[in-house]
């Protein structure tokens, strides 16, 4: 299935190539690629983690700008996307004009869609 381009498998060995498990060499530039081909596929997950990759600079350059680009695309479709745009927005990596509104506004997204990790971030953060 992964050879012939089935994107949730794809998807999988993109994560065991950066988590190093199951019998997969731990390769960050290949995850990278691996994930590239998912999001140019519309693949929502490999979007995230793609983004995640862009936004830390790791396997290839740093390149935020392109990491905020997909995480708003799949942020369209997926939660745990939404989760992830919205903390970028309240860390400081990614930068709107109202940035602490709109990450705010993001994990609530998330939460509604039933992201627990967004419900549980949520709870942390501090009194508007």
């Amino acid at each position: 299935a992964m050879t012939r381009g089935h994107l949730p498998a794809r998807h999988l060995y993109g994560l065991l190539h950066l988590s190093g498990e199951g019998g997969v060499a731990r390769d960050e530039a290949k995850a990278r690629a691996v994930f590239e081909v998912g999001a140019k596929a519309g693949h929502a997950a490999a979007m995230v983690e793609l983004a995640r990759l862009l936004a830390e600079g790791l396997g290839g350059p740093r390149d935020v700008t392109r990491a905020e680009q997909l995480l708003r695309r799949a942020a369209r479709v997926n939660a745990r996307a939404q989760r992830h745009l919205g903390a970028r927005l309240l860390d400081g990596t990614f930068s709107s004009a109202n940035a602490q509104e709109e990450g705010r506004a993001w994990l609530r997204r998330a939460a509604a869609g039933g992201d627990e990790k967004a419900k549980r971030l949520i709870q942390t953060l501090p009194p508007k």
